[in-house]
């Protein structure tokens, strides 16, 4: 920070009266020269001071940096608010709006230096503490996310903020509201998140980030440019000595926060076609369930043009080819549906209630039998989980078969142990690569199956790659059509033969239909 001495005030007309009496004769410059020097010397340090200043700055950033990567990790808004709280970045930001109005070139640069300098650090640091961060709490919180999303209503709130800064720096009556202002605008938590995302490999986040940053920098700039002019803390004769100087500084702070402007009203833009896009979704799914009261929705997401329905009940879904229909016209033609069905059913007990508990041999004859009845037979269907806990009884199921109503299973197990009982069946569509004799489990290459999967699929029209999922020496693929008869099985031979003969290949299928 600069240590040259100006002495504010000096520039006034000659004869010009003091104190009160000086603030009714220009009732627009209200600050004495008392106030102007307590306000410098609140933003810029004495040339005495500017080592002392710069420790100062920066042990407070970096702990101010640290406590912010461990809230956004923790997903903790006090924490990040108590980084808010001591971030020194607001006072060098304040500075070189104070710079600009004063045509002080020095001062200005200075005040630009310190953030350019506290910047990189609090990218850098913040980077490193997320580096040295377990790999369960490198995740995308809340936190994180709210930060990578700026759109034009940010940018509003940091002019206001960086309005209200100015005034309570300017004013020593009000000086008490700057805390609220460090946490209405935050200047640290952006930087953090911006290097929170870089260690994580989310570049993309890591830009939205830095759009935020850049945002509420300008716009604290702008405003408290224009609040130090209006407050009078530009005596009248600087402004007519130096108003070239001071009308290019602000024209420079203009044309910045204009440019800032521009991705956040695009993306303001999208923000509201997406929300838009949400309620005509969602009303479209609720009129497609209207004749179906036993089915329930618990969840609809949406990512680009598909359209994810979560549904739980005792009857089965009801055709899409309406709801795609819909969606078509609020998507494009491009749009798809996935409906993923938890089936569940509950029947009255068959005699009075008898404390008899099944045991899970017990249940898998029970289930065995009713699994015979699926239109592929009982061999279709893999059971994957069974379990009985009081008078839930859950099975888990996957394979290439649709699972008979949970009806039946409900009412053979209610006659067995005599009391209500709720069954609840949750299927997947699968099919299974198994090891040849004297296969053995050896770990696999990510890399080999997705590109073994990505060649298979450019043959095979009709299939869309949802994910690859590898733990351990098991390697699942997740694939999504209209028909499961489309998935070959040269598939499950190709990647036997790029990842090896071993057990642990699981090819998942969901019905997915497209309009295009």
């Amino acid at each position: 920070m600069g240590g040259h001495v100006d002495v504010v005030g000096a520039l006034e007309p000659a004869g010009a009266p003091r104190g009160e009496e000086r603030r009714r004769w220009h009732p627009r410059a209200t600050l004495t020269p008392e106030h102007r020097r307590r306000v410098v010397g609140s933003l810029f340090p004495e040339s005495s001071d500017v080592a002392h200043w710069w420790f100062r700055f920066a042990v407070m950033l970096s702990l101010s940096v640290v406590i912010a990567v461990l809230g956004l990790s923790l997903d903790s808004s006090a924490i990040v608010i108590g980084a808010m709280l001591i971030a020194p970045l607001m006072t060098p930001v304040l500075g070189i709006s104070a710079g600009l109005v004063m045509a002080w070139p020095r001062r200005t640069g200075s005040s630009m230096l310190a953030v350019a300098v506290g910047t990189a650090g609090a990218v850098g640091i913040a980077w490193a503490v997320t580096s040295v961060l377990p790999a369960s709490d490198r995740v995308l919180t809340a936190e994180v996310l709210a930060r990578t999303s700026p759109d034009l209503l940010d940018l509003l709130v940091a002019l206001a903020a960086g309005a209200a800064g100015a005034y309570a720096t300017a004013r020593a009556d009000v000086s008490a509201a700057l805390p609220g202002v460090a946490v209405a605008v935050a200047l640290v938590p952006p930087l953090a998140a911006t290097g929170f995302t870089l260690a994580i490999g989310r570049v993309d986040l890591a830009g939205g980030a830095v759009l935020l940053f850049t945002a509420n920098l300008v716009a604290i700039v702008l405003a408290g440019a224009l609040v130090f002019i209006a407050s009078g803390f530009v005596p009248p004769g600087r402004l007519r000595v130096a108003p070239g100087r001071i009308r290019a500084g602000l024209l420079a702070t203009v044309l910045a926060t204009t440019a800032v402007s521009i991705p956040l009203a695009i993306a303001s833009l999208k923000n509201a076609s997406r929300a838009q896009n949400t309620r005509a979704v969602n009303q479209a799914v609720v009129t497609w369930l209207t004749p179906y009261p036993a089915l329930k929705l618990s969840g609809v997401s949406i990512d680009g043009a598909r359209v994810t329905v979560d549904l739980v009940g005792s009857t089965a879904p009801p055709a899409t080819p309406t709801l795609v229909s819909a969606l078509t016209g609020i998507l494009g033609p491009r749009a798809a549906v996935q409906v993923q069905w938890f089936q569940s059913s509950v029947v009255a007990p068959a005699r009075p209630a008898a404390p008899a508990q099944l045991t899970l041999a017990e249940l898998r004859p029970l289930v065995d039998a009713w699994l015979a009845g699926a239109p592929g037979g009982a061999s279709a269907l893999t059971v994957t989980d069974l379990s009985s806990a009081g008078d839930v009884v859950s099975v888990g199921l996957e394979g290439s078969s649709t699972p008979p109503p949970a009806t039946k299973l409900a009412v053979a197990i209610s006659k067995k142990v005599g009391r209500t009982v709720t069954v609840s069946v949750d299927w997947r569509m699968a099919t299974f690569a198994t090891t040849p004799p004297g296969g053995t489990p050896a770990p696999t290459s990510g890399d080999a199956a997705r590109a073994t999967v990505e060649t298979w699929l450019a043959a095979h029209p009709g299939v869309e790659l949802l994910g690859i999922l590898q733990s351990g020496a098991s390697t699942t693929v997740d694939l999504a059509g209209s028909d499961p008869a489309l998935v070959t099985p040269d598939l499950r031979a190709a990647l036997a033969s790029a990842l090896g003969p071993y057990e642990g290949i699981v090819i998942r299928f969901a019905r997915l239909q497209v309009i295009r």
